[in-house]
């Protein structure tokens, strides 16, 4: 698998975005303070290329929040892999870290993964930590990090979830996800509204449906696999 990849942009918004205000700093000597947007350990990332097929490089969005006084010009900051991290330099690519004028949070910042035939047995772990410079301190202590775990094991994906079952894709097996991806060419479905998730069902269902009537009835250890696609068409 994975023979040919592009780059892909993953939808982790509900992963990566929490709350700037959980995080209060006191200023001294006039100093900003920069922090992420959730705590270290609550609110780690988890990605797998397998859920991403022709897939080279997958990009997640780092949300950052900044508190004290605004800027009035941008001002560059500290971000670095800790060295807990499993992941190599070769295994990832970091931003410019640069502050914009005006702003108190900033969710346009990118870390890229890189796919390695080592991502098919292993999950690699990058944390990243924030350092203090000229321009920022950083934050609360839990607010320093973010844990970024990767790697293209198969597992059932976060966004598979009580509403996906009951509502879209029926009970979920391994097989059904395999299908489901071939079929529709997506295979996460995290951050998409629900007229696309509807819709991707749909296709979903009406193509196990196509096959049943030509006989080729696709099934799983739950049966026929049309039959257990919740959506309703």
């Amino acid at each position: 698998m994975m023979k040919m990849r592009k780059i892909g942009w993953i939808g982790l918004w509900i992963l990566v975005f929490c709350s700037c205000g959980k995080s209060e700093m006191k200023m001294f000597g006039g100093k900003n303070y920069i922090y992420f947007a959730g705590r270290y350990d609550q609110d780690s990332v988890e990605v797998s290329f397998y859920f991403h097929p022709n897939t080279e490089v997958l990009s997640v969005p780092i949300h950052l929040c900044v508190s004290g006084d605004l800027l009035t010009e941008d001002k560059t900051f500290v971000i670095e892999a800790d060295e807990v991290s499993t992941a190599e330099i070769s295994d990832y690519t970091l931003p410019e870290w640069k502050w914009r004028a005006g702003e108190v949070e900033d969710s346009s910042f990118r870390v890229l993964l890189h796919y390695s035939p080592q991502l098919e047995n292993r999950v690699l772990r990058l944390v990243l930590k924030i350092v203090e410079n000229e321009n920022f301190l950083p934050g609360d202590i839990p607010y320093r990090k973010k844990i970024i775990r990767f790697s293209a094991l198969k597992s059932k994906p976060s966004w598979w979830d009580d509403k996906i079952t009951d509502e879209y894709l029926g009970p979920y097996t391994e097989k059904k996800l395999d299908v489901f991806m071939e079929i529709t060419g997506v295979g996460d479905l995290t951050g998409l509204d629900e007229n696309r998730i509807r819709s991707l069902a749909i296709q979903f269902k009406y193509k196990l449906i196509e096959e049943a009537e030509k006989g080729n009835i696709i099934q799983d250890e739950n049966g026929p696999m049309y039959k257990t696609v919740s959506v309703s068409v």
